[in-house]
């Protein structure tokens, strides 16, 4: 009797990426980017502002715990900060739920919001996390703090969504 052959770790990669790739299918039809919008649109970010000067920022660690309560499968990746010609530096953060990916930056500043040339660790990794935070507005965490309000819309204003829309832009829409 011949002893088993060992699995591959690349095999082992390809074996989760499809059983991983088979739960996201199960979700697919609640996984439209309308139902994600809708469903973290409507979170009270209120209690988890902080203010700084004459900015207002959501609490990363909370942001991401929702993120993680609602939806479990979100992936992101912090890519490494680019250099610029002037010596100030950009973040860059994708993020993934399911099928579905937001990429948004964000320049390391200071207090002022200005942008930081050669920054240190701290504010570095102070702006990745803004940007990750940032990045889950768009998919509609506390989005309503970036267009300078506190409270997400109330429900009888909003106007009714498809929330299995897919949000595509067609042509008729330019016209």
């Amino acid at each position: 009797m011949s002893e088993p052959k060992p699995i591959d770790p690349f095999e082992m990669e390809a074996i989760a990426a499809i059983a991983k790739s088979q739960v996201i299918q199960a979700r697919e039809p609640e996984l439209t980017p309308g139902r994600i919008w809708q469903t973290l649109s409507r979170v009270d970010c209120s209690k988890h502002i902080e203010k700084k000067g004459n900015l207002t920022y959501l609490s990363w660690a909370w942001a991401l715990g929702i993120m993680m309560e609602h939806y479990p499968e979100m992936e992101f990746y912090i890519a490494d900060p680019e250099v610029q010609p002037d010596g100030t530096m950009l973040v860059n953060v994708i993020v993934s739920i399911g099928n579905m990916t937001r990429k948004m930056w964000l320049p390391v500043m200071d207090n002022r919001n200005k942008p930081v040339a050669n920054p240190n660790a701290f504010q570095i990794n102070t702006t990745r996390m803004r940007c990750l935070t940032k990045c889950f507005a768009l998919f509609g965490l506390g989005h309503y703090i970036f267009a300078g309000e506190d409270l997400p819309p109330s429900d009888e204003v909003e106007p009714e969504a498809d929330p299995d829309a897919d949000c595509a832009i067609t042509e008729d829409q330019y016209d």
